[in-house]
This record gives C-alpha cells, sequence and structure tokens, in this order.
C-alpha cells in the first residue's frame, strides 16, 4: 500500500526532482501550486517506482497521474491497488492527451475520461503580454496609457518587505467575504500567506504596483518546475478604482520575466463568466485540455 504524507516545505527538493521529467505545463503539476492549496484540499504525496503521485480531498478522494523518470505504468498499478483496498473508486484528474496515451498504451480501456473548457490552462508567451504589440492588443495599451497617464505610480520588484502590504491588498481584494467567513476566500487567503511568507524557498518572482506609496496592485508567480521555461502566475490582484490597474500589472510583470521565461501559465477560468472573458482578452497563444479519468475496474466495497 501507498503511503502518503502531508505536503510540506522538507519534501520539497525530492517533490521537485520528479516534476517535468514529461515536459508538462499544467500549473497543478508545480510545487507551488500544490504547497499553497494544501491546506484547501488536504493535499498528500507519496513516492513509489522514482515518482510522486499528490492525492487531494474535496468531498471525495482524486490524484494527480504518476509524475517521474520513473515507471510510470509500475506507479499507476500500486495507485489502482492502493485505491481497491482502501474502498474508494481512483479518479485521476489534470490529465493531458501525452499522459491519457501513457495510461492507454499499459491499461487499454480501463478509464473513461471526461473533459470541460472551465479547467483549461491559459498558456501566453511572455514577449506577448510584455509588449502588448498588434491591433488585438489596441485596447491593453489603451488601458495601460490611461493608468500610466492618471496616477504618480512606481513598479517595484517584489521583495521580502513588501510581503505585509500585498497580503493587505488581498485582504482588500477579497473584502466582506473574509468577515462572512466565505470558504473559497480564507483558502484564497491562506494559499497567498503560504506563497508569500516562504516566498524565497518557493522562488516566487512579483512585481508590485504603488499609486503615491500605497501597494494598489501585485502579481507574483514562481516557474513550473526548476530549470523550466514556464511561469506559473499565481497571484495577480489589484484594486479596480484604479483605471487601466490590471493590464499594466501583467504587462510590467512580464517585462520582468521575459528574459528567463517563454511562456506564462494565467491557470484557469473556472467558468466563471467574468474570469473567462478576461483571460480571453490577453489572447492566449493555446489553452491547455485537461481530462479527469475514472477507473472502471473497481467494485465498490
Amino acid at each position: 500500500m501507498l503511503e502518503f504524507k502531508p505536503i510540506d516545505l522538507p519534501w520539497q527538493e525530492q517533490i521537485e526532482a520528479c516534476l517535468g521529467h514529461f515536459g508538462a505545463q499544467s500549473y497543478e503539476e508545480c510545487f507551488s501550486t500544490l504547497y499553497t492549496w494544501k491546506d484547501r484540499y488536504q493535499t498528500h504525496f507519496a513516492m513509489t517506482d522514482d515518482c510522486v503521485i499528490f492525492r487531494m480531498w474535496d468531498q471525495e478522494y482524486y490524484y494527480l497521474p504518476p509524475i517521474g523518470a520513473g515507471n510510470f505504468a509500475a506507479a499507476l498499478e500500486r495507485l489502482i491497488a492502493h485505491t481497491e483496498e482502501q474502498g474508494h473508486r481512483l479518479r485521476l484528474i489534470c490529465l493531458t492527451q501525452p499522459t491519457i496515451d501513457r495510461i492507454e498504451a499499459h491499461r487499454p480501456g480501463a478509464f473513461t475520461y471526461s473533459g470541460t473548457r472551465d479547467i483549461c490552462d491559459y498558456l501566453h508567451l511572455t514577449e506577448s503580454l510584455a509588449e502588448f504589440k498588434g491591433k488585438k492588443f489596441h485596447a491593453k495599451r489603451n488601458h495601460v496609457k490611461k493608468f500610466t497617464t492618471l496616477y504618480d505610480y512606481e513598479y517595484r520588484p517584489l521583495t521580502p518587505d513588501l510581503v505585509d502590504e500585498v497580503l493587505q491588498l488581498t485582504r482588500l481584494w477579497c473584502g466582506d467575504r473574509l468577515e462572512q467567513g466565505d470558504r473559497d476566500a480564507l483558502a484564497d487567503l491562506r494559499s497567498c500567506e503560504l506563497l508569500f511568507y516562504d516566498m524565497e524557498r518557493l522562488s516566487v518572482e512579483g512585481g508590485v504596483l504603488l499609486v503615491d506609496g500605497k501597494v494598489v496592485a501585485a502579481a507574483a508567480g514562481t516557474p513550473l518546475y526548476p530549470g523550466s521555461d514556464t511561469i506559473v502566475v499565481h497571484y495577480e490582484k489589484a484594486l479596480t478604482e484604479y483605471e487601466g490597474v490590471y493590464p499594466t500589472i501583467c504587462q510590467l510583470f512580464m517585462q520582468q520575466c521575459r528574459e528567463r521565461y517563454t511562456w506564462a501559465n494565467r491557470e484557469e477560468d473556472l467558468g466563471i463568466e467574468g474570469l473567462r472573458k478576461s483571460k480571453l482578452s490577453y489572447y492566449p497563444e493555446r489553452l491547455l485540455e485537461k481530462f479527469e479519468g475514472l477507473y472502471q475496474g473497481f467494485a465498490a466495497k
């Protein structure tokens, strides 16, 4: 049986040694994503056959497929046996097509797959977001011009001394939902605290936008895995009373990142209509399709 442990910083190096071996671009396959949302999803991991397997909980258990340079087929078999012994069905999430192909090569027809547009990752060239060139970005350029004309602003790279101000921005952004005990708002704030309080350990890169000395926007991300050419943008929040603030923080942060990263993964939209409209307005190079896989060989006990 697999031994699952709570994900935490002491295991970071061991876990990250497994990430990136299959050329993933899914933001869930990033240590910082898994670590900062560990409280919300009770994230655990297990090592087997030189692969890592992640387990989460939200009404039921679900898993990421085995990741690493080791024996994928053997690790998958151990996971199937583990869930059968535990008496719950095996649900795999965040499956890209290459991973599905690996599963089918080993266990043809053992899983049924389903996908939804809501969980597609938005992949952008950092150069595109840093420049906003061309007719399609005309509106973004106008928003940036309005912001830079209206306000006495300053952009700074994120440093530990700015973290408390960024977290205060997060609280303002969440608004009354925190006082009302909204589960998603509380989880969002906790995720941000873990990201920023451990920013050096997690290799967080970020930037803040100040107006008259006040932090009005911030963006931050981490490499998808060590040495990756993709930065996962975990955080982008702003006070919308400042006109043009979101395109401005996006562009300035990408200008900061483009020398080190080719791609930016701006995560998913979860099917939220306003968020989808906003994300599409930045014209992603492509949407990374992801699927769920449900194992069909399990008979419930």
